[in-house]
C-alpha cells in the first residue's frame, strides 16, 4: 500500500531535524521542513504527483527533495535518513524535545558530554556538568532541569496539524469495510484540541472480532498491545490509539462518552440526575442531539464541550453561533517569495482565489528580520508597484499591500510610520528577545498597539506546540490593550501554533476584542491550514462577527482604516 502524505511528511520532517543537527546544514535543515510541511497539506495524495512526474511541482519540493520522495513513495523508506540517523544516537532528538535545549545547545551538551538520550541529560544536570561547558553556564543547567520537570509532567503531544491527516485516514478506512456500521474520531480530535496525546475511535459493528486482526494489518499500525472491547494500538508514529468496539445500538452514547471532556461530562450527568433522567441507549437513537434536547438545552459543538461555561449557556439560549471555515473570505497574514515564502504573489493570489476567498494580503517579514529575507523600505516599494500591476490581472479578488513589521527588542517598530500609513495592512509581530523579562515583553507589545498604523498583533504568544513555551507575555494586558486601542488580535492558524490560545479568545470576545484568523503561510498549499485556526476560534466561542476576515472588503477596508491611515 502505497505511503501517505503524512506519512511521507513524517520521514522528510525526521531528516530535516537531523540536518538541523549538523552546524553548516541550516538551510538545507528548513528547505526539508519546508516540504514536510506542503505534502503535509496537499488537496492530493503524493503519490498522484509521483506517477505524473510532477513531485517539483510541489512547493519547496525541488529536484533533490524530489528524487528522495521518489525513493520513499517505491520503497516504503529512505536511506539519506538511515545515513543521517547513523551519524546521531538513535534517542538524541529526544534530548533536543527537552524546553531548554534547543539545537546549539544540543549540539554542545553531545560534543562536550556524549549526551545522547533524557537519562543522559538528567545526569548530567544532577552532576552539575552542564555549566562547565564553554558558552552554557549555570542558568542553562537550571532551565535543563526545569525542561525535565515539564517534560515529566506532561506526555508527549502531536498537534493537531500532524493528527487530523491519520485520523481522517484511520476514520476512511474503517468506514469502508463491510463490517463496520459506523466509525468516528472521539476524543480530543473530535473537540478540535490544538495537541493530544493519544487518538481514541468508535466502531460500531455485529462483528467484532474482525476488527483486531484487521489492525494488525494496517501499515499505520506498528503494534497491537491489548484486544478486548477496547483495542490498544501503537500508530506507526508513536502516537498511542485506542479503538471501542460497540454495538450499533451503541454508538452515540458512546462517542459522546469517548469524546468528553471530563468535565462537560461530568455537568451533563449532573444537568440529567437533576432532571430525573436516566442515561440509557433508548435516548440516542437519533443522534446525540436527541440525549440533549431530553436535557432541554440544543445540541452542543464538540469544540465547547470543554466545561467552561457551555452547559449553562446552552440552558439559557445563550451559545454562540460559531464561526465555520465557509465564512472565511480572505487570510490576511501571508508570505511570498519576495521574503522567505516559496512562490509568487501570484501563485499565493490565485490558490487563494480558488479556495473561494475574495481578497488576501501579502505581508512579507521587514528588514531587521534578516534570516527571513526581510524586506528594506525599498524593496516594499517595489513589491508594492508588482501588486498593483498583478491587480490588473484579479478582478473581483483583492490583493491588498501589507507587511509583517517586527516589534524591535528596545518596542520601536522595524518600519517607519511614513512607510507604514501607505499600506493597507500591518501585522505586528515579536520574533527576538523572548528570553526578556515577561515586564519588557508585554510593554513592547503595548507600544505596538497605541501605533495608528498597526492593525494586527502576530502570533501574540510565541509558542511553538510541544516545542516552544510562550514568551511570559500578560496576556491578559493584552487583551485589555486590544479591546481599549481597537486592535485585532491573530489567531494563527499554523498548527504549530494555534496562537491566541482558545481560553485567551473566549477572554478576549468577552472584552470585545475582534480577532483575524490567519494561516501565517509561506506557501500556497499553506493556505488550507485556515480550517486550524478556525478550530481554534470555535473553541475560543467565536461567531462570525468577531473575526475580522469574515467580513466583505468594503468592510474590512473600514475596520482597517479605523487605525488612522490614509
Amino acid at each position: 500500500m502505497p505511503l501517505k502524505n503524512w506519512e511521507v511528511a513524517a520521514i522528510l520532517t525526521r531528516i530535516g531535524q537531523l540536518l538541523a543537527l549538523q552546524e553548516d546544514k541550516p538551510f538545507k535543515s528548513r528547505a526539508y521542513a519546508r516540504a514536510a510541511r506542503s505534502i503535509q497539506r496537499l488537496d492530493e495524495d503524493v503519490e498522484a504527483y509521483h506517477r505524473k512526474g510532477a513531485l517539483t511541482r510541489i512547493a519547496g519540493v525541488g529536484r533533490n527533495i524530489g528524487d528522495k520522495i521518489r525513493e520513499i513513495l517505491e520503497t516504503g523508506e529512505s536511506s539519506y535518513l538511515k545515513k543521517l540517523e547513523a551519524r546521531f544516537p538513535g534517542d538524541f532528538l529526544d534530548v533536543l524535545a527537552v524546553p531548554g535545549v534547543g539545537l546549539a545547545t544540543g549540539r554542545l551538551l553531545y560534543q562536550h558530554l556524549n549526551v545522547a538520550s533524557l537519562k543522559d541529560v538528567e545526569r548530567a544536570v544532577d552532576n552539575r556538568e552542564v555549566r562547565k561547558i564553554p558558552g552554557l553556564g549555570p542558568k542553562t543547567e537550571q532551565r535543563l532541569k526545569e525542561g525535565l520537570r515539564l517534560m515529566q509532567d506532561s506526555p508527549k503531544v502531536f498537534n493537531l496539524g500532524f493528527i487530523a491527516p491519520l485520523a481522517r485516514e484511520i476514520e476512511l478506512n474503517l468506514n469502508s469495510l463491510d463490517f463496520v456500521e459506523q466509525a468516528a474520531a472521539g476524543g480530543g480530535f473530535r473537540r478540535r484540541a490544538e495537541a493530544v496525546s493519544s487518538l481514541d475511535f468508535v466502531i460500531s459493528s455485529r462483528e467484532r472480532e474482525k476488527v483486531a486482526p484487521y489492525l494488525e494489518k494496517q501499515p499505520f499500525i506498528r503494534e497491537v498491545r491489548a484486544k478486548g472491547q477496547v483495542i490498544e494500538a501503537l500508530s506507526l508514529w508513536q502516537l498511542p490509539l485506542s479503538f471501542y468496539l460497540v454495538k450499533p445500538e451503541d454508538f452515540w452514547s458512546s462517542l459522546l462518552w469517548v469524546t468528553g471532556s471530563k468535565d462537560h461530562l461530568d455537568e451533563l450527568a449532573a444537568l440529567a440526575a437533576s432532571g430525573g433522567l436516566e442515561i440509557s441507549r433508548e435516548i440516542f437513537q437519533e443522534g446525540e442531539g436527541e440525549f440533549y434536547r431530553r436535557l432541554g438545552c440544543p445540541w452542543i459543538p464538540p469544540e465547547l464541550r470543554e466545561g467552561r461555561g457551555e452547559v449553562e449557556a446552552a440552558l439559557k439560549g445563550e451559545l454562540p453561533s460559531l464561526v465555520s471555515l465557509a465564512d472565511i473570505r480572505g487570510d490576511l497574514h501571508t508570505h511570498s517569495s519576495w521574503s522567505d515564502g516559496t512562490e509568487s504573489i501570484r501563485n499565493m493570489a490565485l490558490k487563494a482565489r480558488e479556495k473561494g476567498y475574495s481578497y488576501m494580503a501579502v505581508t512579507d517579514h521587514s528588514q531587521s528580520l534578516k534570516i527571513a529575507g526581510g524586506l528594506t523600505p525599498g524593496e516594499l516599494e517595489q513589491q508594492v508597484r508588482e501588486i498593483n500591476r498583478l491587480k490588473e490581472d484579479f478582478s473581483g479578488f483583492t490583493i491588498l499591500t501589507g507587511m509583517e513589521v517586527d516589534i524591535k527588542k528596545d518596542g520601536t517598530l522595524d518600519l517607519p510610520d511614513s512607510v507604514m500609513e501607505g499600506l493597507d495592512l500591518v501585522v505586528a509581530s515579536i520574533h527576538t528577545g523572548f528570553k526578556q523579562p515577561g515586564e519588557q515583553l508585554t510593554r513592547r507589545m503595548m507600544a505596538a498597539m497605541e501605533n495608528p498604523h498597526v492593525d494586527i498583533i502576530g502570533h501574540p504568544t510565541g509558542r511553538l506546540i510541544g516545542r516552544r513555551a510562550p514568551y511570559p507575555v500578560d496576556v491578559d494586558a493584552v487583551l485589555h490593550k486590544a479591546a481599549e486601542t481597537g486592535k485585532v488580535l491573530e489567531i494563527n492558524a499554523s498548527p504549530d501554533r494555534l496562537d491566541l490560545k482558545d481560553v485567551y479568545v473566549q477572554k478576549g470576545r468577552e472584552l470585545g476584542v475582534k480577532f483575524a484568523v490567519n494561516t501565517d503561510t509561506h506557501s500556497a498549499v499553506g493556505l488550507n491550514d485556515m480550517e486550524f485556526g478556525v478550530a481554534a476560534a470555535r473553541r475560543g466561542w467565536l461567531e462570525a462577527e468577531d473575526v475580522i476576515n469574515t467580513y466583505d472588503i468594503d468592510r474590512l477596508k473600514s475596520v482597517l482604516n479605523k487605525g488612522g491611515r490614509h
